[in-house]
């Protein structure tokens, strides 16, 4: 299933992390903000954006 990302990895991660929204652990809007920062495939990125997101 893809959500957001064609990369697997960063499309499941992204997934996990919006299901946390119910209960209180990520904002909806605040996961596809920082995954719309993240270019396909870009580990760097991913982390960097991340980190900055805790």
């Amino acid at each position: 299933m893809k959500f957001i990302f064609e990369n697997e990895s960063f499309s499941f991660e992204t997934l996990r992390t919006a299901g946390f929204a119910n209960h209180g652990g990520a904002d909806l809007g605040e996961v596809i903000m920082t995954a719309n920062a993240i270019a396909e495939g870009d580990e760097t990125a991913w982390l960097a954006q991340t980190a900055v997101r805790r």
